[in-house]
């Protein structure tokens, strides 16, 4: 992810509820650690309101005063491993879209000042035009989360594997087996 973040700083992935944002970005994160490439995830939902976003983020980690702490330690240890370190904040329209709306020109500038420092956030579509003008999105790298399109007979066999379902004879190609979260809300149901 941090490889397509060349002429941009700042990522948006978008994707309809249940496609697996998340796990992208919980991915993401684990991957890049397990290559001692910095990242930081947070959830939008848990950063307290009121205050200057970045700032929020970095009270999230217990070891940051504020957002220039954060950013400039991130920046020194991007620069260190050769790699763009990564703020990863998962669900930003669960967070006060207003604020979201407000301060994110002022979070990409801060972001875009650092070289070795990116950011990726997530949005459920549709609610992407709430939270985040078209100025502001033009400055974004936009990605579109799909789950498990054009995969999803693999999808299926590997779900009802784990859960000791037996795979039916006929493939399951409607499209909400596409849906992370609906097979596995199906394959729980089951």
């Amino acid at each position: 992810l941090s490889e397509l973040l060349v002429d941009k700083r700042c990522a948006l992935v978008l994707g309809t509820w249940g496609t697996g944002k998340t796990h992208f970005l919980c991915d993401t994160a684990r991957r890049l650690l397990e290559h001692d490439i910095p990242a930081l995830l947070v959830l939008a939902s848990s950063l307290p309101m009121g205050i200057d976003l970045l700032d929020a983020i970095a009270s999230q980690t217990g070891q940051f005063a504020d957002a220039s702490a954060l950013l400039d330690d991130l920046d020194r240890l991007g620069a260190l491993h050769g790699r763009r370190a990564l703020i990863l904040v998962d669900a930003i329209n669960e967070g006060d879209r207003n604020e979201w709306r407000r301060q994110m020109p002022k979070a990409i500038a801060e972001i875009n000042s650092r070289s070795n420092v990116g950011l990726v956030v997530t949005c459920r579509r549709p609610f992407e035009a709430a939270v985040l003008t078209s100025s502001v999105r033009s400055k974004m790298v936009e990605l579109q989360h799909y789950g498990f399109l054009d995969q999803e007979f693999d999808a299926q066999q590997v779900y009802f594997e784990h859960y000791d379902i037996p795979a039916p004879t006929i493939p399951l190609l409607m499209p909400e087996f596409a849906n992370p979260l609906f097979l596995k809300l199906f394959c729980v149901g089951v």
